[in-house]
C-alpha cells in the first residue's frame, strides 16, 4: 500500500494528496501528482511553513517577496490540475501572509509604546494597514536601504532589474539574493 493511500472505516480508499513524496503519489484524477505541483508545495514548505514553526520572524519577513509568485504558480497549477485540491495551498499561503503582517504591526506598535523615549506610552497610536510594496522594492528596501525620495534619490532600476530577475529563478533563496545583489553593487 502507498504511503499516502489512507483506507477510512467504510473501506473506502483515498489518496492523501497533500503529501511531498514522488514516488506512489497520485492524485484523485488517477495519475501521477506533477513534479511542478511537488516542487510548489516543497517550496511552500521551505519559504512559509519550516521558518514559522521555528518563529522565524526575520525569514518570513525576508520571504514575504516570494508570496506573489508562489501566489501566481499555485493560480496557474489551479487551473491546470483542478482536481488536486490546492485551493487549500492558497488559503495557507493567506493565512502565513497575515499573520507576518500581524506580527509586523505588533513589534511595529511596541516599539512605539516602549521605545526608549518614556513620553511615547502618552502618545496616541493609531492602527493603521500596512502598505506593502511590491516584492523587489521591499528587498530593495531591505538589503540597499530606501532612497530618500524627497531628497531626490530614486531607485536604481539595474538593481531593479536583477531582482526581479532573481525573483524567478527556482529556489532561490533570501540570502543568495542578497549576497548577489550587494556583491555586484554598492549599499545606497
Amino acid at each position: 500500500m502507498p504511503r499516502n493511500l489512507n483506507t477510512f472505516l467504510t473501506g473506502v480508499n483515498n489518496s492523501n494528496l497533500h503529501v511531498l513524496v514522488k514516488q506512489g503519489s497520485s492524485n484523485q484524477c488517477g495519475g501521477q501528482i506533477p513534479s511542478e505541483v511537488l516542487k510548489i508545495k516543497a517550496t511552500i514548505m521551505r519559504v512559509i511553513i519550516i521558518p514559522s514553526l521555528a518563529k522565524n520572524w526575520k525569514v518570513l519577513e525576508e520571504n514575504l517577496i516570494f508570496f506573489d509568485s508562489i501566489q501566481a504558480k499555485l493560480t496557474k497549477l489551479m487551473a491546470r490540475y483542478p482536481c488536486l485540491g490546492l485551493d487549500l495551498y492558497v488559503d495557507l499561503l493567506n493565512a502565513f501572509q497575515t499573520s507576518v503582517f500581524m506580527h509586523i504591526e505588533i513589534t511595529s506598535l511596541e516599539n512605539k509604546l516602549y521605545g526608549s523615549d518614556c513620553s511615547t506610552v502618552s502618545t496616541i497610536l493609531f492602527k493603521t494597514v500596512m502598505i506593502r510594496l511590491k516584492p523587489e522594492l521591499e528587498f530593495y528596501n531591505l538589503v540597499l536601504g530606501k532612497p530618500n525620495l524627497s531628497a531626490g534619490e530614486k531607485y536604481n532600476t539595474a538593481v531593479i532589474d536583477d531582482i526581479l530577475l532573481m525573483l524567478e529563478v527556482p529556489n532561490v533563496t533570501f540570502e543568495q539574493m542578497k549576497n548577489f545583489i550587494t556583491t555586484k553593487y554598492t549599499p545606497v
